[in-house]
């Protein structure tokens, strides 16, 4: 599966520069594959500096993949909200893991992906997240599995 996968309900043979006018529709869901949010980024750990350069590297990770997102869409702007996100954490393994410190460590990645225009904001009022849990046996690289819906161009 590729990183980004984005679905906006164009016929499939409407695409930019075949000769056909571009039909804009609304985007009906975003898909994203976040990396995995480094341990730093959890509530629990320890230490400072680390903390602020893992965030740092993290929220430039989901801008680019929201950029890449918009870029594909050729959306004019973010959703429009509220906008859902359903959020399914790919484990590296089988250990026991705490959903409220893993959806707290993706605060980076919701301030990426708002400021790469993909949402307007990340306040409660405008995103609700929902868990969809940790599957491990995904069968492949370990990340987060973000799918954004309800908004519209």
């Amino acid at each position: 599966m590729s990183p980004v996968q984005a679905h906006a309900g164009r016929p499939s043979g409407l695409v930019p520069g075949d000769g056909l006018p571009v039909r804009r529709v609304p985007v009906t869901a975003i898909s994203l594959k976040l990396p995995w949010p480094p341990k730093e980024l959890s509530p629990n750990a320890r230490g400072r500096w680390p903390g602020i350069k893992a965030t740092i590297r993290y929220r430039q990770a989901a801008f680019i993949l929201a950029m890449d997102a918009r870029n594909r869409l050729r959306l004019k702007g973010p959703l429009t909200p509220p906008v859902t996100a359903y959020v399914t954490f790919l484990a590296p393994d089988r250990r026991h893991r705490d959903e409220d410190n893993a959806l707290a460590s993706l605060k980076a990645a919701w301030d990426g992906l708002v400021r790469a225009g993909l949402l307007a904001s990340d306040r409660a009022s405008d995103l609700h997240i929902v868990t969809d849990g940790f599957e491990t046996e995904h069968g492949g690289e370990p990340g987060v599995l973000v799918r954004l819906a309800g908004g519209k161009e």
